[in-house]
Parts: structure tokens; sequence; C-alpha cells
């Protein structure tokens, strides 16, 4: 367990450490004596616990400890680490409207124990509900971490792997099973977990574990758009998210059908099978169009929803630079729900094809091509894309992206980029469909596993089908 104190007085400071070490064994307590400490404390990192001296000074060198700066405490530690349980030892009578404020803090579950308060006020004199109070939340985290077998796979990020133990302690599964998703733009620790136990049955969801406010604007996008527009059975429905005992974050779960397999895994296997996918998610996604008039836009502005002029100029060669300054061309473009980050991981294929979407934390209003387009180019763009160990990929003719039959000359994946295209253009227009290719190819620039030159030529090639000036 990781434990903040805070707490100005030495004395205090060595009971508190004592206590630990009876109530808590092992865990790891970080010290800070001051207001202004404990805040920098918390915007660093996350903790399971946070223990505070109601009465405290604003700083080491200030000699003003008042109750105002342990409120102060109370408040950050709601902005910054939600979530996380937070006790207040004080050794004077408190004002009524001071434990108000600290009730406020409301209950949650937390590691299996229910309706748990997460701020609490307890008494200096009375250390031994001190110690009945973390020993408590000690003994449910280590039942939690100790209560499930797990084959983690590839994934190593400690909340992540709590969150799954977390969730198989909820719904009493003693063995879990992690099969990693590569991730796209957020770079969260996401996967498909299958769960089990000899007399619970089987389980299969999909998890992600992000900054707390992220998980609260993906859960309300998600409720907004998808099941109330889509036809259930082409997206993973939401389970009841897990937001407490993660160190400020907290875990998106969705249940899953048992046997999917990636869109990318698919194309491997059977590319037809994964173009008619493609299909079915294109007519599952109707209801996502949006009844917009077409609105001019630069490429400029296009590009920076992308990556922003920072970031681009750190990363572009010096022939990049010449696409940056014909960026002042407008192109009517249309608007629709999209989702935002619609690679082939974030496609799972059931056994019978079916297509179900995942990871939603991209959701929203954007321009209409942006799926199709992020879908074809994801093969090439993105770290899992299965195009990347194809001998067509070695030879492939970037620089005639924009001309599809020269393009999937040779490619086991034609079927796929045929789809994927023609998605695009009934979408929007072709200048429409070329512009945001532009958009999203420039934004590869950032990444370093991202061959520059491919970029460079999809970019330019996207540019010149959709300009009428001579290509660049």
């Amino acid at each position: 367990m990781k434990i903040l104190l805070i707490e100005d007085e030495d004395r205090g400071a060595r009971q508190a450490l004592e206590l630990f070490e009876r109530a808590a064994p092992s865990s790891s307590v970080q010290i800070a004596t001051s207001r202004d400490d404990a805040l920098d404390a918390m915007d660093g990192e996350g903790f399971d616990l946070i223990v505070c001296d109601l009465r405290i000074p604003p700083s080491n060198s200030s000699a003003d400890v008042d109750e105002r700066h342990g409120l102060a405490v109370h408040a950050a530690a709601r902005d910054s680490c939600p979530g996380t349980p937070i006790v207040f030892l004080t050794a004077f009578a408190t004002k009524r409207n001071t434990r108000t404020q600290l009730s406020s803090g409301g209950t949650k579950q937390i590691y299996g124990l229910k309706d748990y308060p997460m701020v609490q006020l307890v008494e200096k004199g009375d250390m031994d509900e001190f110690e009945d109070l973390v020993s408590t939340l000690a003994q449910a985290l280590k039942t939690v971490e100790s209560s499930s077998e797990l084959l983690a796979g590839d994934a190593s990020d400690e909340m992540f792997l709590r969150a799954v133990k977390t969730y198989a302690h909820q719904i009493n599964m003693s063995n879990a099973v992690i099969h990693t998703i590569a991730g796209g733009l957020s770079g969260a620790p996401l996967g498909r977990v299958e769960l089990s136990s000899p007399q619970g049955g089987k389980a299969n969801i999909f998890m992600k574990v992000v900054a707390f406010q992220d998980a609260v604007n993906e859960r309300t996008n998600f409720e907004e758009f998808v099941p109330n527009r889509l036809q259930t059975g082409f997206f993973a429905p939401a389970l009841s998210p897990i937001t407490a005992g993660l160190r400020g974050q907290a875990a998106l779960l969705s249940s899953l059908a048992d046997g999917c397999v990636s869109l990318f895994h698919l194309l491997t296997q059977n590319p037809a099978v994964a173009a008619e996918a493609v299909k079915a998610l294109k007519e599952a996604t109707r209801p996502w169009i949006h009844a917009s008039e077409p609105a001019l836009m630069s490429l400029a502005d296009l590009r920076r929803r992308r990556i922003t002029d920072e970031k681009l100029a750190e990363a572009l060669t010096f022939s990049g630079r010449a696409l940056v300054c014909n960026e002042s061309r407008t192109v009517e473009m249309k608007t629709s729900v999209c989702h935002g980050d619609l690679h082939g991981e974030n496609i799972l294929v059931t056994a019978e094809g079916r297509p179900i979407l995942i990871d939603f934390g991209d959701l929203g209003l954007n321009v209409a091509p942006l799926d199709p387009v992020t879908l074809e180019l994801s093969i090439i763009f993105h770290k899992a894309g299965p195009a990347r160990s194809t001998d067509w990929f070695a030879n492939a003719k970037w620089e005639s992206w924009a001309d599809l039959d020269i393009f999937v000359e040779g490619s086991p994946f034609e079927l796929f980029i045929r789809e994927c295209r023609a998605w695009s253009m009934e979408q929007d227009c072709a200048n429409a469909v070329f512009a945001s290719a532009y958009a999203h190819a420039m934004r590869q620039f950032k990444y370093p596993d991202v061959d520059k030159g491919i970029t460079q030529a999809i970019a330019q090639s996207a540019y010149a089908a959709m300009s009428t000036s001579a290509p660049l």
C-alpha cells in the first residue's frame, strides 16, 4: 500500500509510521510536512491512502498552523486524487462546518468494501480507531491482490493489473487471462480479459484504465452517441466502472462475446472476411451520419486537429516542410459522429464475422471521412498494423496512394483497402477524403516507429489528388 502522510510534527509522524508498520506491513510511506508539500506530492503521483493532520502550516517555513490548510488539501485531493480514501487526524474539537466539508466525500466500493466512506475524521487520541481503519483497508487490498491467479501476458501497468483483480474479486472469479491490445491515440493500458472459476463459469470483458476525468468524459460520450444510436451487438456494452482504489485513475469495462479476435488478426488469417466485416461496420454506423451542411476548413486547421504546429515542426524532414507551406487551401468538410481512433485493434470480430467496436476515448463529432481513412491507414501506421510485415509493404507505391488501382497492386489486403476507401468516399466528397488522409498522414510524423518517407509520400499523394495545381 502506498500512503501519503501529511504531518508537521515529528512526534505525530513517528506515531503514524509505527501504526502503519503494524496495520499495513510493507507499506510505502511518503511524508509531507505542509500544505504545499502535500499539494506537490499529490500532483506528482497517486496514492492508495492519504492521511492528513487537519491543522498544518501552508509551507515549511510558516508558523500559521490552521485547519483551513488541511481543508485545502482535502479540496485538492478530491480533484487530483479521486477514488483515494482520505483520513484526517485532529487533536482539537472541530467546528460543525468543518465536519460538513469533510463528510462530502461520499462512499464507494473499494477493494470489495461496499459503501466505504472516502473521507473520514479521526481524533488523534483514538489511535485504536485509526489503526483499525488502516488495517481494514490494507487487508481488503491484500485480499483483492491474492484472490485470483493472473496470466498477464505483456500487461505490466500496475493499476491495470489491480483493476483486473478487483473486478475478478467483485464477480467471484479466481482466474484471469489478459490479452493486451496495442492501443491508439491515448496510450492507455487496455486489453481483453478472460475470467473464470470452477464455480462461477466464464466471463469476457474489455478493460481500459485512464485518468479519472478522462473516464468520466468517455462514459458521457458513450452514453450520448452509442447505445441509443447503434444496433446492439456492434459495440461492447458498458459495465459499471471501477472508480476507487486505482490511485486517481478509473477502469472502464465492457462485456464481450467469447471467441472475438481483432480485425488486424483477422486480416492476417482471412482478408476477405475482414473486408466483409468493414462493410458490415459501415452499415452498422450509418446512424452516426450527421445531417450537417459542409463547412469550409483549411488544411492547416484540419491538420492541427491531429498534430500541433509545434509537434510537427520538431518532426518534419526538410523536404516535408514544403507541404506545410500549402496548408492555406480550404476544403468543404461534412461533420459526423466518429469513433475517432478506428484502427484494427479497436474492432473485434466475432466467429460469425460481426464487428464490435471498443475503446471510445475519442468518440464525438468530427470530419465525416475520419474513421474509414484512419482504419485504412492503420494497417500501415499502427504499430500492430499487419501490412508492416508483408513484401508489399517493402515495395508499395506510396506516392500513388490516392490512385487506388495502382496503390493496391500486389497487396494481400486489396479487398480491405478498397472497402475502406469506398466507405470514405460515401462519407464525403473526394476532396474531403484526401484532405482527411493528408491530415492523418501528417500526424504520423510524431511517431518514431513510422517511416517518415512513407508518411510524406502518402501526404503528398493525398494533397496532389485534391489540388488543381501541379503535384508537390
